[in-house]
């Protein structure tokens, strides 16, 4: 190495450890600065780097590993045994797993020899291994190897009775612990007895055998976790279902599988945390404060970029004997990293959150104060946080500091930001209540929230409130003005609400009439086909309650003459009546408290009950869809598109509930779910949403033009990570990541689709770019032209024709369908006719299909069996709208329940 790269390197060396100096908390700069001490060859210096590396990052397998390598590389063998001590007793706190307690065990024998450890050291150690490792099911039988086999060794020199004592009493607590290994310890339990004290070997055994069977009994229920361990590996879950049923037993058998968890490098992936979170609550469920705080600071450790561990540690630290110190020390580490910054809104105010329990716990007034308007400022400005967590939390301990001040100033913030969100002005309310205002001022209050009903999301809420509160507080003449006032304000809401529809159709209409200009002149441009069509169905709908023995009949006759009705669902005891105008629901509003057949109704407006789901599988069938979403609850329609190409499939629907929180609860379960899909052997991500046709995003060109393919890709990479690296190239429609082998996060690949066009470009400049040691590839998709099917290739001898069918169908749904009478070949829709073609694997199967009966109930029709000739002939039924409602056949659910309302007094 010249003497000019030599002072390059130093000169570099010296740059890296000021950029520690200045800030200890970016990984980056302690890798750059092993890779130059590296090429300087300086094992001890690389050795204090790595180990004040350790004090704040939880080091990963392969770079314990080069550690490791590089102490080797000591020349002087005393300096280099006590560094390999140093090192495992600094790694033993992130890693006290059997694999590295073996490999310091083995490092002990060199260490015996070179008289730097005695005999008694060895067996303290031997000890601490074992306690570490002794309810690892999988592994233990390691250790307990070692420290048996020493023991052994020990008994043959000394025949000693009670070395012999405690070597027979080390092989019955191994029987009397569940592992992996359990027959073979038996077995060599049995040797033992045989070889060294056969006259008592079936006192022993019997013994021996007691203790087994009792363990016996016990391993089934490691074993089917362990079992599902060994088929995947890498997902979280298994681990997190482990964690959970076996802390209900033995904690220290928990941490051991938390250990082994965690050591793999794909378990410093964001899915992980949920193990880690899994942990602590266990923790934080059977008191366990002693491992509690070293758990913490290793989880900020593994995960610092992330906001989770940082919020978890600060909310303890007022736990904590140093907690000050702690807590100083990480919101230093905060700072320097600028996280709260960088975070998305959810992490932030976690950590938010946490920042000001802590000052409120330690009595810390002064940053208390600080913090506090400093993030609800940020909270109120930037953010739209329908839960106002930083918010509420700052009022509410302001109030218990008596501060009412500023605990009004944060109500009147959020009202002023927030005045379109009822829940924000009940929150006031209910603010004003408990610090005792006058009636008045609460009167005012609800006057002035209705000021806001045009663009208010839910008025009736504050409608609901007031009435009730005039009927508590106020007298008949106070509760007419409200209900005067009440009844003025949803009638302007509902008024807005027509008018912005009225001017979303009008644009719709215009954007319509442009793009058959567009097409006339031969510029034709392709749609989505996951749109949402432009009516909304929940905008025209109420839902009518309370009719017992009501007909349907009975419905249309007390609401014929509020307008138009395009459908009624009757379910039990309520139903939801689906006008055309705006205007017909303002009159069904009225009927609030009619009576049919001597029952008082309640006509409401339905809202948010409907969800847009996307992304599903081809392969899914519409029964498959229906039976996922009826679990979750009573389902008034699913409505599947028309499938107007019979070579390509789309695949989304609308779930109308009949409750808008089980739509709430669809969502919790499904949305972001992944499903396989056996067609493209990849798994889709679920989309499921609230249903809002009227807020889509009009897109400027076609998504094959907005989509790039990204190759080459570390497999640890995971969704988030791939789009952290291409959101700043601009914002991402969408994210598919092929996925044969769930051992990887990927397998190399990505399809991503931008919000816009323009995006493109700059994606395309990331091409060659290294992320995680590779160069990306980034370019275009290639098209690859799928062979489409056409009637030409269905054998006619074992093909049957269908007429009058249901168009929403895929050929999945009536593959599914006559797979009971044999084996399907492959199916076809035939749109344009409403027909399909249907071959199966055997003529004799398509006869006897021929022969069953010419009308089945396939879909929402009454498809009819013919020749395939006939359907190829087929001419289309009459035409029907872009999407078909799939009413469920029968709800059976508990009764449901709405909010009360005020209801008018009985005439007598």
């Amino acid at each position: 190495m010249s003497d000019s790269v030599e002072v390059t390197i130093e000169s570099k060396i010296t740059e890296c450890e000021a950029f520690i100096d200045e800030n200890p908390y970016v990984a980056e700069n302690y890798d750059n600065l092993l890779d130059l001490l590296q090429v300087s060859s300086n094992p001890t210096k690389l050795h204090d780097v790595y180990k004040q590396k350790l004090t704040y990052f939880r080091l990963k397998q392969k770079e314990l590993l080069n550690w490791y390598e590089i102490l080797l590389k000591i020349d002087d063998d005393l300096q280099r045994a006590s560094l390999q001590v140093e090192y495992f007793e600094l790694i033993l706190l992130d890693y006290p797993d059997v694999p590295t307690w073996k490999r310091y065990l083995d490092q002990c024998e060199t260490l015996i020899k070179m008289e730097i450890i005695d005999d008694d050291d060895y067996r303290l150690i031997l000890q601490r291994a074992m306690k570490d490792c002794f309810h690892d099911f999988e592994n233990c039988h390691e250790i307990w190897n070692i420290m048996l086999s020493y023991f052994y060794d020990r008994y043959l020199k000394t025949k000693n009775q009670d070395h012999w004592d405690h070597l027979v009493q080390l092989h019955l607590s191994r029987l009397g612990q569940s592992h992996a290994q359990l027959d073979d310890s038996f077995s060599e339990f049995s040797s033992l007895i045989s070889k060294h004290d056969a006259e008592h070997y079936d006192q022993q055994m019997t013994n021996a055998n007691k203790i087994y069977s009792d363990t016996k009994r016990n391993q089934h229920y490691y074993e089917h976790y362990e079992i599902k361990i060994k088929s995947d590996p890498s997902n979280p879950q298994v681990y997190i279902d482990y964690i959970e049923n076996v802390a209900k037993y033995e904690s220290r058998s928990m941490i051991a599988i938390f250990n082994r968890a965690i050591s793999a490098e794909y378990s410093w992936s964001p899915e992980w945390q949920p193990v880690w979170m899994t942990v602590i609550y266990q923790l934080y469920a059977h008191d366990e404060m002693n491992l509690l705080e070293s758990l913490l600071k290793k989880f900020v450790r593994t995960f610092a970029e992330s906001c989770r561990p940082y919020a978890e540690l600060i909310r303890n630290c007022i736990e904590f004997d140093d907690g000050e110190t702690l807590f100083n020390e990480t919101k230093e580490r905060i700072d320097n990293l600028d996280l709260m910054t960088k975070s998305d809104y959810s992490e932030w105010k976690l950590l938010a959150s946490a920042i000001i329990q802590y000052r409120f716990n330690a009595k810390d007034n002064e940053n208390l104060y600080v913090d506090a308007l400093k993030y609800v400022e940020f909270a109120i400005d930037y953010n739209n946080d329908m839960l106002h967590s930083v918010e509420k939390l700052a009022c509410s301990i302001f109030q218990k500091l008596g501060d009412l001040e500023e605990a009004s100033k944060i109500v009147d913030l959020m009202v002023d930001r927030f005045n379109e969100q009822a829940d924000v002005w009940l929150y006031m309310i209910n603010y004003l209540t408990v610090n005792s205002e006058s009636q008045e001022t609460l009167r005012q209050t609800f006057q002035n929230a209705l000021l806001f009903a045009a663009a208010m999301d839910a008025p009736e809420k504050i409608i609901e409130e007031w009435l009730i509160f005039e009927q508590a507080n106020g007298d008949i003449s106070s509760y007419r003005d409200a209900v005067l006032e009440c009844n003025a304000a949803l009638k302007f809401n509902l008024m807005n609400k027509v008018e912005q529809f009225e001017t979303k159709k009008a644009d719709e209409v215009a954007k319509v009439e442009k793009a058959e200009k567009k097409k006339k002149s031969g510029q034709k441009r392709k749609l989505s086909e996951t749109q949402e069509p432009v009516r909304s169905r929940e905008e025209f709908t109420v839902k009518v309650t309370n009719i017992d023995n009501v007909s349907k009949e009975d419905l249309i006759a007390m609401f014929q003459d509020c307008g138009e009705i395009r459908e009624i669902s009757v379910l039990e005891n309520s139903a939801l009546i689906e006008f055309t105008t705006d205007q017909s629901v303002l009159s069904a509003l009225t009927k609030d408290h009619k009576r049919i057949n001597d029952h008082e109704i309640t006509v409401t407006k339905l809202g948010n009950s409907t969800l847009y789901v996307n992304n599903f599988p081809s392969t899914y069938t519409q029964s498959q869809i229906q039976d996922k979403f009826s679990t979750v609850g009573p389902i008034v329609s699913i409505r599947f598109p028309h499938q107007n190409n019979p070579n390509k499939t789309k695949r989304f629907c609308y779930v109308q509930y009949v409750n808008p929180d089980d739509a709430k609860r669809a969502i919790v379960l499904y949305n972001g779910e992944m499903l396989h899909d056996d067609q493209f052997n990849t798994d889709f991500k679920l989309q499921v949403m609230i249903s809002r046709p009227q807020e889509r995003k009009q897109r400027s060109s076609p998504i094959s033009e907005r989509k790039i393919r990204v190759s080459n890709l570390s497999f640890e990479l995971g969704e988030d990570q791939i789009k952290d690296i291409f959101v700043k190239c601009g914002e991402i429609d969408s994210i598919v990541i092929p996925r044969k082998n769930k051992k990887y996060s990927n397998e190399g690949v990505a399809i991503i689709v931008f919000e816009g066009i323009e995006s493109v470009d700059r994606a395309l400049e990331l091409n060659e770019t290294e992320i995680s040691g590779r160069k990306l590839h980034v370019e275009r998709p290639r098209h690859h032209h799928q062979k489409e099917v056409t009637v030409k290739d269905f054998n006619k001898l074992s093909t049957i024709g269908l007429i009058n069918v249901d168009t929403t169908l895929k050929p999945y749904d009536i593959k599914a369908y006559f797979e009971k009478f044999g084996a399907v070949e492959k199916s076809m829709v035939l749109p344009d006719s409403a027909s399909a073609l249907v071959e199966f694997a055997s003529p004799t199967t398509a006869g006897t299909v021929s022969m069953s009966g010419d009308k089945i109930i396939l879909g929402q029709t009454e498809a009819t069996i013919t020749e395939m000739s006939t359907a190829i002939a087929a001419t289309a039924p009459a035409t029907a709208p872009a999407t078909a409602p799939t009413p469920v056949q029968s709800v059976k659910s508990t009764r449901i329940m709405i909010p009360a309302s005020v209801k008018r007094r009985k005439k007598n």
